[in-house]
């Protein structure tokens, strides 16, 4: 907790919004008022400690209901989710609540996206990464069909740098590409998942921030020109990378 604490302080130094994530899909009963309370008072530590953007992930879990209690009460996974999502977005009034759906990549097209959405208060975010898992693109059209089905603009959860699973023997030094200029009025926003070696993310972080801070005048070779002449001090090293 401590620890979190001082993450959070740092943040504020930074103007960084320091959020947090719970994952509960695995083993909870979404009808037990007991399971929404622990979940509600693990967000309420985080809220004491300033967290003010908390996220509910749904990905990654078993497609249906388990227990009896919650097939008879819910007519569907997307109805138990959104219920104890609702009530999460209900308890904090005052926070930004971002879910992640148990598809989160496609077109915006499939029934289960479609009726999350219909079922979620429309305070609530919703994660998307594109067309696929990691998308080779992201442009306004896809974000429009997504908005236009799940009625609410998404949050890009874009998977770069990444180099987990698959990817574990890659290292993604390049600044990020092919995200379209005009893509922040049609999302709420994008999230960059870094790789699992801090120091190397931060080239391609660096591009990242400044796509998100000027993404109509964002040039990316000319972007990772920069990253380097910020990160490396030695002349040596900055040839070296280059």
């Amino acid at each position: 907790k401590e620890e979190l604490r001082e993450l959070v302080e740092i943040g504020n130094a930074f103007q960084i919004n320091v959020s947090q994530s719970v994952s509960p899909g695995a083993d909870i009963c979404y009808s037990n008022k007991s399971d929404l309370q622990k979940l509600i008072f693990r967000f309420e530590q985080m809220y004491e400690l300033g967290i003010r953007h908390l996220f509910l992930l749904w990905d990654d879990i078993d497609w249906n209901l388990t227990w009896e209690a919650d097939k008879n009460i819910f007519n569907s996974i997307e109805e138990a989710q959104a219920y104890i999502s609702n009530a999460i977005a209900d308890r904090f009034l005052d926070c930004e609540i971002t879910v992640c759906p148990m598809i989160y990549w496609g077109r915006g097209e499939s029934n289960h996206l479609i009726e999350l959405g219909n079922f979620l208060s429309s305070r609530i975010n919703l994660m998307w990464t594109g067309r696929q898992i990691r998308s080779e693109y992201l442009d306004s059209i896809d974000a429009s069909i997504f908005e236009k089905q799940s009625k609410r603009k998404p949050i890009y959860w874009d998977n770069f740098p990444v180099n987990n699973l698959a990817l574990r023997n890659e290292l993604h030094f390049g600044p990020i590409e092919n995200r379209a200029p005009d893509l922040f009025q049609y999302s709420k926003g994008l999230l960059a998942n870094p790789m699992l070696q801090f120091n190397a993310s931060m080239f391609a972080l660096f591009t990242v921030g400044e796509y998100l801070y000027s993404p109509e005048n964002y040039v990316p070779n000319h972007s990772w020109e920069k990253a380097i002449d910020f990160i490396f001090e030695n002349q040596v090293e900055k040839a070296a990378m280059r």
